[in-house]
Parts: structure tokens; sequence; C-alpha cells
């Protein structure tokens, strides 16, 4: 004796939709299947109506099916509720979607035109045959120029890796075996000739693909200390009472003569001083954001 009935209701307190559950059911968004509207949601809670409670299942969904008998629904003209189906298990007087259904007229045209369009070749609609499959053009080291359609069934039948096609594709690789250039084909592409070029000027370059002094140093002065966003701040206590904050520890210790293994066993209480440093602790954040020395 756990279910029951409710009724929500429209602001004129008129009933839109009759439903039967247990639990929250009444007061919770379900789903009815995207051709019936997808997710149903409820209105606010004063106009939930609890109709019958502490029913069977059976009773319940012998009211269900009376009370959206007497009230009709809006899809057959019968009356005013919303419901898709005449209540009771299973969703009963719910129309099939190839027998009219609740799918509107204009939607019916564009599925039909849709499947004209995807059968036109046939069943089959995989690889060239589809309709949505991409235009590619293929550009090899000796000049060759390629057009076709489905690059995945092409690499199949002729012994590339789809995952390497993919990669020259997005500009990862420069090659796989004898392809150079893997682009979706349009009209304002440049010459396979040209492509050529562009590609042996690139790799006849020693320094191609390897990355300056300048550019590694301004990188590694990127990644240094407070520039650095994974760097940790430290507080460091002498032997003479000084104490500072530094972020970045590595380089701090570079810098100043320290050994930072050492400066770990004593953050460790591994051993009691390192040259001068008497402490190490770990900070969550700096108490000034740059060199702090407090006597």
């Amino acid at each position: 004796m756990e279910y029951y009935t409710y009724a929500y209701l429209r602001e004129d307190g008129t009933p839109y939709y009759i439903g039967k559950g247990k639990g929250n059911r009444a007061y919770i968004k379900h789903w009815r299947s995207k051709t019936r509207g997808g997710y149903f949601t409820p209105p606010e809670k004063e106009r939930i109506l609890i109709l019958k409670n502490n029913l069977t299942e059976e009773e319940a969904y012998k009211h269900e099916i009376y009370m959206i008998e007497i009230l009709g629904r809006k899809d057959l003209g019968t009356g005013i509720l919303r419901n898709m189906s005449s209540g009771g298990k299973g969703g009963k007087g719910v129309p099939a979607w190839n027998k009219g259904g609740t799918i509107p007229e204009h939607q019916k045209e564009i599925n039909r035109n849709m499947m004209k369009k995807r059968y036109e070749n046939g069943l089959d609609v995989s690889g060239a045959n589809n309709p949505r499959a991409k235009t590619w053009r293929i550009i090899f080291i000796d000049s060759k120029e390629l057009v076709i359609k489905s690059i995945h069934d092409w690499a199949k039948e002729n012994g590339y890796s789809k995952a390497a096609i993919r990669n020259v594709h997005v500009g990862k690789w420069t090659r796989t075996k004898d392809i150079i250039s893997v682009e979706v084909f349009n009209d304002n592409l440049k010459s396979a000739k040209q492509m050529v070029r562009e590609y042996e000027q690139k790799t006849s370059n020693p320094n191609w693909g390897k990355m300056s002094d300048e550019a590694k140093n301004k990188i590694s002065k990127e990644r240094i200390g407070i520039n650095n966003k994974a760097s940790k701040w430290w507080k460091i206590t002498f032997d003479d009472g000084r104490v500072i904050e530094r972020c970045g520890l590595d380089n701090w210790c570079k810098e100043n003569g320290y050994d930072r293994r050492s400066i770990t066993r004593v953050k460790n209480k591994q051993r009691k001083k390192h040259k001068d440093i008497v402490a190490v602790e770990e900070l969550a954040q700096s108490s000034s954001y740059g060199a702090l020395d407090a006597l």
C-alpha cells in the first residue's frame, strides 16, 4: 500500500497531467521518450495534487486510467490532459510512431528526405556511399595528388595507419610513409608542387624542429621560482636568527651554494643543521610574496 495517484495543475487550477507513482515520483522530472516530449518537468509543489494514496500498484493503475478517461486527452481531442497515453501498465493507448504518433508533419517530411538522401546509392551507406563523408586531398612526397572520399576506407585498403594520417592532418606529424599532407578538399588549397617545395624547405633546414638556445633559456627562466605556478614557498631559518621566505627551493640552493638533499634532511628533522641553516619549513603561501628578511 505505497502507491498513489497525482495531478499537475495549471495556474487556473485545472489539471493538465495525471500520473501514478510512489516515493517522490510526483515531485521530480521523469523521462517519457523523445517522441513523447523527452523529460517531463513537474510544476511547483503548490500545483501538485495527490488524488489518492495508500494504494496497491494495481489500484493506482486503475485510478490513473479512470481519471484520464474522465478528463480526456488533448492529443485525441477528447479533453484537457497532456497525457500521451491512456494510463496503466505499459502506457496503454500510445500510438506507434509509424502510425502517426506525436511526430509533427514537418518532421515526418524531414525524416523522409533524410532517408532518401542516405540510401540514394543503395543500402550500403559506408565509405564513399555515405553522403556525409568528407572529400580529402592527399599529397605524396613525389608531388602526386589524390582526391578521395572516405579516408578511413582508403587507408585500410592501402596499408596506411588511420591514426598516422590523422596526425599529419592536424599538424602533429610532418609525414607518414610517403604522405606529407592531408587536407579536407576545397578550391582554395595550394598546389601539390608548392606543398612539396615547402615541405622540402622545412626539412632541409638542420635546425628544423629543434628549439633554439634562446627559446630554451626563455622557457627555463619562465619556470623558475615564483614564475613557476607549481613552485612552493619555504621558510628558512639561519643560526644567527635570520628568517627568509623563498619560492622555488631548488634554484635558490644552486644560486647560494647549498645542497638540496641536505636541506630536505633538515626539513625532515633527519639532521640538525646544514651549513648555517637550522630549520626549513614549507609554507602554504608567502606572507610577503618576495624575499622577506626578519631579524
